[in-house]
């Protein structure tokens, strides 16, 4: 069985999807995202391009998807591709491993992306364009005049990027700052939920959930983050710009194996695709998901 978290169109999916169709001739793959009628187009889609595979989309959140399999005694692969998990609050980064661990048995596989650590300016180059192209500011206001009857004025705030690194080979990753900062003192009132906030010049607003956003991980706060949630490395890969990488993670503990459920060696038999630009494996090991 194929699991994947915050899967939306599946487009990075589709490599593993036809590896695995390959070594096994038939697959059920499950999408979990909170978009439940989007993951349900997609999944028709897929299943009319793959004969074999059968979907069975999960709409809600990604915790909740996986009790919803708790009773399944398949093998599962369970994705975590993209930058999402760098998207998660610093300090509920070892909680989400920590409850994922606690849904995976010793024969299943964890395939997890993050971004690596790269240098500040180049960072903060693309975050900038990134609101360049994108009208953030406009946007994030504009929603919150609209759905909390707010009176924000979009000229009292200056969009912000910021970048802040921590050492390599300390626990904490290096990560993305994005905020409104207000250019003058000034009160904002938020009318449907009562609320009035005061600002200071220069004070901040935070476009994410917490102060961080996109975080940028050392291949030691990878590994970290690894052996504190009871996880194993068993597969490393990374790009060739060294900015991206995908980790596949054993459970360490093996006391909760089924007995004659076999293993799956991703290290040695996913086929990765051009996924970032790393490096195709297709060599199959024997067991099934």
């Amino acid at each position: 069985m194929l699991v994947e978290l915050g899967s939306g169109a599946s487009s990075k999916t589709r490599p593993v999807i036809e590896a695995l169709l390959e070594r096994q001739g038939e697959l059920t793959y499950v999408p979990v995202d909170i978009a439940k009628d989007y993951i349900r187009e997609v999944s028709r889609e897929l299943e009319r391009e793959y004969n074999a595979l059968t979907a069975e989309p999960f709409g809600g959140l990604y915790m909740d998807g996986l009790r919803h399999l708790a009773g399944r005694p398949e093998p599962k692969l369970l994705l975590f591709l993209g930058s999402s998990f760098g998207n998660v609050p610093i300090d509920e980064q070892l909680p989400m491993m920590n409850e994922i661990r606690a849904r995976l048995k010793v024969q299943d596989r964890f395939l997890l992306g993050l971004d690596m650590n790269t240098d500040r300016e180049a960072v903060i180059r693309a975050y900038r364009a990134e609101f360049t192209r994108c009208p953030w500011l406009d946007n994030f206001i504009d929603r919150l005049n609209k759905d909390f009857e707010a009176d924000m004025n979009k000229m009292a705030f200056e969009d912000t990027v910021d970048f802040l690194e921590n050492p390599a080979y300390g626990d904490t990753p290096s990560y993305v700052q994005q905020y409104l900062k207000s250019s003058t003192k000034q009160r904002v009132h938020l009318r449907k939920l009562g609320v009035t906030i005061d600002f200071l010049a220069g004070e901040r607003l935070y476009l994410s959930e917490g102060q961080n956003y996109s975080c940028k991980y050392s291949e030691h706060q990878v590994r970290r983050l690894v052996e504190k949630s009871n996880f194993a490395v068993e597969g490393f890969w990374v790009n060739e710009e060294a900015k991206y990488c995908v980790v596949c993670l054993v459970p360490n503990e093996k006391s909760d194996a089924a007995p004659g459920q076999a293993t799956i060696n991703l290290a040695r038999c996913v086929a990765m695709g051009p996924v970032g630009g790393m490096q195709r494996g297709v060599k199959m090991h024997q067991g099934t998901c």
